[in-house]
């Protein structure tokens, strides 16, 4: 039997030739472009054929990739069903979500039939590394070469308990804030909030500061003052509306790798979640 040429070469041609260049297919498999390149030559030296013609930044397929992709994608497939970055040990897709979306994430997968292992991180997280199958977060944008599927606008909600006076006529003192981290600077706070009702906004200076949605509710069933939260953590509460709501500037999200994309069980995760995988790998986001 002819022994098989290097499966990390023929990963490099399989991506490369499915991602249509070199440096996505780099972002994939995380590593430099140049190493995928070398990857390829070296098929292409072992099999005696020229798999690719490059055109500047561009790659084409020849006769001779053209005849061997088909099939090295279908295996690629097979395998990536078989095993990919799913927990073998215990059979569970493994999900990350960004702290914020962990209740929502949680509540919405509770009817799977299946194991699951679900992991609060803050971004990025690597999936090319094998870090997770699935990651929810807000916003695609430190996601380029992933598959990105869009799970709606969320809203902030001024929260307080049943009762509650509205937002203008409580002194300053009463205001939760939130800190998202120095990463985020798109989410509203109570100063677009008032500025969204032409008034000045209290000041951020008094009241409670905390960097959790958790903590903010906990404070405010305490009745330590009232919060702006996104809809989804609010959940099944005891809280009430006290006044006008702002969408987000951006999507929550789904994300995966463009291989594993056709993997049925990860499907199943991501229509729980209330997405469809789309013909087109990416999304439309609006600009940050």
């Amino acid at each position: 039997m002819r022994p098989l040429p290097s499966l990390t070469a023929i990963r490099a041609f399989e991506t490369a030739a499915r991602r249509g260049s070199f440096s996505l297919a780099a972002s994939e498999l995380g590593v430099t472009p140049a190493a995928v390149s070398l990857q390829v030559k070296s098929l292409e030296a072992e099999l005696g054929r020229r798999l690719f013609l490059r055109q500047g930044n561009r790659i084409l397929l020849t006769d001779a990739g053209r005849a061997i992709y088909p099939r090295l994608a279908s295996a690629f497939k097979d395998l990536a069903e078989a095993v990919g970055p799913v927990d073998q040990a215990r059979g569970r897709l493994v999900i990350s979500v960004l702290p914020m979306l962990g209740p929502w994430v949680a509540a919405r997968l509770a009817g799977h039939d299946g194991a699951l292992e679900i992991r609060l991180a803050d971004d990025p997280v690597s999936l090319i590394k094998g870090a997770a199958d699935l990651r929810v977060t807000y916003g695609g944008h430190l996601y380029p070469d992933h598959r990105v599927m869009a799970l709606g606008v969320d809203q902030m909600l001024p929260l307080g308990l049943p009762g509650t006076t509205e937002p203008r006529l409580l002194p300053p003192e009463s205001f939760i804030h939130m800190d998202w981290g120095p990463g985020y600077g798109s989410l509203p706070g109570w100063t677009e909030w008032f500025a969204a009702h032409s008034l000045p906004a209290p000041d951020p200076g008094l009241g409670w500061r905390v960097n959790d949605p958790v903590l903010a509710l906990a404070l405010l069933r305490a009745g330590r003052g009232i919060a702006l939260l996104p809809q989804n953590v609010m959940g099944n509460t005891d809280v009430s509306v006290l006044g006008r709501k702002l969408l987000l500037p951006m999507p929550n999200v789904v994300v995966m790798l463009q291989a594993r994309a056709q993997n049925r069980k990860i499907a199943q995760i991501v229509t729980l979640l209330g997405a469809e995988i789309p013909q087109s790998p990416y999304i439309s986001l609006p600009a940050t």
